[in-house]
Formats: structure tokens, sequence, C-alpha cells
């Protein structure tokens, strides 16, 4: 008898809503673990609602993804089937160290290919990320044209090595459980090996974002593996996901001040809000009266410049008796105060500028990394926004897209009216003076 095409629908959801509570348990553990960083229960909550309310989907959809394939591969049979008659198991031998070793080859040609072009091409990113996927693809066909060979390879490498055992009067070494428990040992001795190679070089690395996914993928399984067929675990979770993401709305909606608080302290967070979200836009709802200069009575409002040099030794310019011609630089030193003794806030440009903008300690600066330059956290109040606040009209004549483009979204131009760029110093020397002229004809 055919069965309906109703019943193979409803066979479909539920086979499909199997997956639902383990997404909603990953996505919920995963906020958990990354917003221990927050002051608030209310801070927690709203950053463990934006991590439901965007990773939830992905989640679920990658679930349905990976249970389809595990069970297109069958793997219970697979292994089976890859045993002989007298428990041995060279063939699941030879497959699983093949997949070691085109695992090995397959990271070594990307991590070579990415360093290479990274190198040549000046690390811009359009070049690296175009041409990269190509040496990959390339590298995973010749891995795949070769596993079989390998394998079998191995299976008779493995085989050999059985055989004398056995004839020693012993059992087969090859029993299914040793041959995978081996090969799960040989791939942690590998990635020990390369971590104890690389670490050294790569210097500090922050692998705390990856607690959050790491915990999701753990509850996740726990969760199919235990609780899928229990109703009250599917109704719990995702009525405690409906909850956490009805707090992230509220909040981007109400609470600008905590979302900015979620995206400097939750790295994936800050992240998936950058991608949703005009980060300028929520700081914009912020109100910055409090930061707002107190006027002192009979106190002047001078004009303020500050110019910044960029890569410029001290003792090459005409204050500090270097040679470079620096004419209006050297009229100025004669007209101004000259420091014997002046340092930069740091020894980058990516913390000093920062640190100068902002007025506070390089070290104190928080913001995330994007190319040369540093995004600000959104929180910090910049010197041009308290000076705006103030009744300045303020103004910005830069030369670098990278730190004050709208394109950088650094925020390092926030609080000022009005910003102009060009590379070239002439024009922007030129551009700031017209600038300026027109403000004192005004």
């Amino acid at each position: 008898m055919q069965s309906r095409p109703g019943g193979r629908l409803l066979a479909l959801a539920r086979w499909c809503v199997a997956s639902w509570p383990a997404a909603c348990a990953a996505a919920i553990a995963a906020g958990l673990v990354e917003s221990i960083a927050m002051d608030t229960l209310y801070e927690m909550g709203a950053g463990v609602g934006y991590i439901v309310l965007f990773t939830l989907p992905a989640i679920f959809v990658l679930s349905l993804v990976l249970r389809a394939v595990w069970l297109g591969w069958r793997p219970a049979q697979l292994a089976t089937d890859l045993v002989d008659p007298d428990r041995g198991a060279p063939m699941l031998a030879g497959w699983l160290l093949a997949l070691w070793a085109g695992t090995i080859v397959l990271g070594f040609a990307t991590f070579g290919s990415t360093h290479l072009l990274a190198r040549s091409s000046e690390f811009r990113p359009m070049i690296v990320g175009f041409v990269q996927p190509v040496f990959s693809v390339a590298t995973a066909l010749i891995v795949i044209a070769c596993s079989r060979p390998a394998a079998l390879g191995f299976a008779r490498l493995a085989a050999a090595i059985d055989r004398r055992w056995r004839a020693r009067g012993h059992r087969t070494l090859l029993r299914p459980a040793r041959v995978i428990l081996a090969v799960a040992a040989l791939a942690i001795v590998t990635l020990a090996i390369i971590w104890s190679w690389v670490n050294p070089q790569l210097g500090h690395l922050d692998i705390s974002p990856g607690r959050g996914p790491l915990v999701g993928l753990v509850a996740a399984l726990a969760t199919h593996r235990f609780l899928r067929d229990r109703r009250w675990v599917t109704i719990t979770l995702t009525a405690l996901a409906a909850l956490f993401i009805t707090l992230a709305v509220y909040t981007s909606r109400t609470r600008p001040t905590v979302t900015l608080a979620v995206w400097g302290e939750m790295p994936v967070a800050g992240l998936l809000i950058d991608a949703a979200f005009n980060l300028d836009a929520i700081r914009d709802r912020v109100s910055l009266d409090a930061f707002r200069p107190v006027a002192t009575a009979g106190e002047r409002h001078p004009d303020l410049i500050l110019i910044t040099i960029d890569t410029v030794r001290a003792d090459r310019t005409p204050p500090y008796g270097g040679p470079a011609e620096m004419p209006f630089f050297k009229k100025l030193a004669e007209r101004g105060a000259v420091f014997d003794w002046a340092f930069s806030p740091s020894n980058v440009t990516r913390r000093s500028i920062p640190a100068m903008m902002t007025g506070i300690q390089p070290n104190r600066v928080r913001g995330r990394v994007i190319g040369w330059a540093l995004r600000i956290d959104p929180r910090h109040v910049m010197v041009a926004e308290r000076l705006r606040a103030g009744g300045y009209e303020t103004a910005g004549f830069m030369c670098c897209e990278g730190f004050w483009g709208e394109k950088a979204r650094t925020g390092l131009s926030r609080g000022l009216g009005y910003v102009e760029i060009e590379r070239s110093g002439a024009k922007l020397a030129e551009r700031a003076r017209s600038w300026i002229e027109a403000r004192e004809k005004a």
C-alpha cells in the first residue's frame, strides 16, 4: 500500500522538528557562556537574546543538513561493511588513515596558499579571498582523487601488520573500536604537534570567542541524543528562546546603551549586531548632554588645531635640528612651545590615534581590529564629541580612508561635523585653509 503525500509530509515535519530543541539549546547555551562578561542580569539576557535571535535559524538549518548527511552516509552500516568476517577492519583503518592524511594535506595547502597570497598581495583582502579558494578547491580535488588509492594502501599495510601480530597467536589488532580510538589519538597528537609549531609564531591568540560555540555544540549533541523526544523539553526551550528574542528586540528599540554594551563585551554578539544593525545609528540615539564641557565664567574659548604626522622621526624635523624642509612647521614651532621630550601615546598608529581622539591611555582604549585600524568601542566618547556638545564647530582633514572613511566605520570621526579625506597633502592643506578662512569671514 502506498503512503499518502500528507503522511510523508507529516513524517518529514516530525523529522525536522526533532532538530529544533537541540538548536534552541545550542543557541541559548552559547549565549549564556558569552554573556558572563556583562554587568547586570538585564544585559546578560539581552546578550543571550541577540545570540539566539541571529543564530537560532542558522543552527536549526545546519542541524538538518548534518542529520541528512549522517543519514546519507549511514556510518554504522558503512563501518559494518568495512569489517571482515573475523572482526578485523583493515579497510576501516585504511579509510580513516586516508581521511587523516587528506585533512593534513588540505590544511597545509590552505595555510600555505593564504600565507603566500597575503605576503605577495600586501594583505589585500579581495585578492586573498578570490584566489585562495582556487588553491583549496584544487587541493581538495587532488585529495579526493587520491583517497581511494591511499585507503587501499593504508589498508594493505594495516593488514600486513595484523597478520604478523596474529601469527604469534594473538587476536586481531584491527577491531573497529581499536581502529577508531587509534586514529582519534593520532589526530589529537597531530593537532598538538601543529599547535606547538604554530603557537610561538602567533603570539597571543584570544580563543575565548570560541568557548560559546563549543559549549553550544556540546549542548546540541546532548539534547539531540538524550532529550529530543521529550515534549516538555521542546516546549521549555522554545519558550526560553522566545523570551530571550523578545528581550533582544525590545532592547534594540529602547535601550541603545545596552546594545552598545553587548557589542563591546560579547565578541560574537557584537559581530552579529554589526551585520544586522547600523551601529553608528544606535550610537547617535545616546544623548551626550552628560559629557558637555562645563562653561567657566570669564574663560576664553580658543580655536583648537591638532596636527598629526604618521611615522616621522622627530630628529629629522626643523624644531629638533633636522634637515627636512618643513617651513610652515618650523614657523609654527617658532611661534609656539616645543617640548624637548614628547612621546606618542603608542608605537603603532592603530593605538596612538584612538588614544588622542578619546583622550585616554592606549591600554584603556577598547575596540576591535579592522585592517590597519581599530574600531572604537561605541561607549567611548570622543574629544570631538565633547567639544561639539560644548558649542565648537568641528572638522577633520585626513589622508586615510582606512581610518576615517565611512566604509571603514572605525568611529574615529564621531563628533566631527565636517570630514575631508584626500591623499595629497598639498590639496588637503589647501582645503583645510579654505574651510578655516570661510569660518573666519562668517
